[in-house]
């Protein structure tokens, strides 16, 4: 019995990831095929790493998911639209998830990605958030 309790210990059921990492049952799939998050099968249930979900919510370890709406994208590019960057999703170019009410928001580490691939072809500014702070 006390090996049952260690390994509910390390692992969380989806509603209460997708609680804390506020993100949609869709976003929580997206996250577990691109191999974001481990997933372990109990009983015909879903359970996910522990582990794996606080490395996404500790911005220091690297591994933080951090998630850009269309605008801050393309701020970030630079010289497109938001348009652009939705095309650029539906594409395939850029991966994204969407919130649970619905909003679309893309990978930052995709989009760095995507630069530095397309680094002559595309103009980077600044990063998104400091561009507002500085608007201030």
């Amino acid at each position: 019995m006390t090996g049952t309790t260690e390994i509910d210990a390390k692992l969380m059921r989806a509603k209460h990831v997708m609680k804390l990492l506020d993100i949609s049952r869709w976003t929580l799939t997206r996250l577990e095929s691109a191999r974001v998050i481990r997933v372990v099968v109990l009983s015909a249930q879903k359970r996910y790493v522990k582990e794996d979900v606080m490395k996404l919510l500790d911005p220091a370890s690297g591994l933080g998911v951090e998630l850009w709406t269309p605008k801050q994208t393309a701020d970030f590019i630079g010289g497109i639209s938001t348009k652009t960057v939705v095309r650029m999703v539906d594409s395939g170019k850029l991966r994204s998830a969407t919130t649970p009410k619905g909003y679309r928001r893309v990978f930052a580490a995709d989009v760095r990605k995507f630069v530095t691939l397309n680094q002559g072809a595309v103009h980077v500014s600044a990063k998104p958030d400091e561009e507002r702070a500085g608007a201030d």
